[in-house]
């Protein structure tokens, strides 16, 4: 099981440790954690200043890591994204 936060400056980037309550409660494989990416429809909703920056993304996954306990499997700075994993050696996805 993945669980996915798309991340927007001003709106959601808060409250780290519910989401991690949360989180918690579905026991995921991994945690993705994603920034808004200013493209597409959203632009006619949200701002590029919604669009947080790869360090943001990166502060709020270590608040989330020090609540839920996973630690960082991977990360991409282009695409503004942390991996969280429940095991960071495994890529597996369980099957149940």
């Amino acid at each position: 099981t993945v669980v996915r936060l798309t991340l927007a400056r001003g709106l959601n980037m808060v409250e780290a440790d519910a989401y991690a309550d949360l989180i918690r409660r579905s026991s995921p494989d991994f945690v993705e954690v994603k920034a808004y990416m200013f493209v597409g429809w959203s632009r006619h909703r949200l701002s590029i200043g919604n669009m947080p920056s790869f360090a943001e993304i990166g502060r709020f996954a270590d608040m989330i890591q020090a609540a839920l306990g996973y630690p960082r499997a991977g990360e991409s700075a282009s695409s503004r994204v942390v991996l969280l994993a429940r095991d960071p050696g495994s890529t597996m996805i369980r099957s149940e």
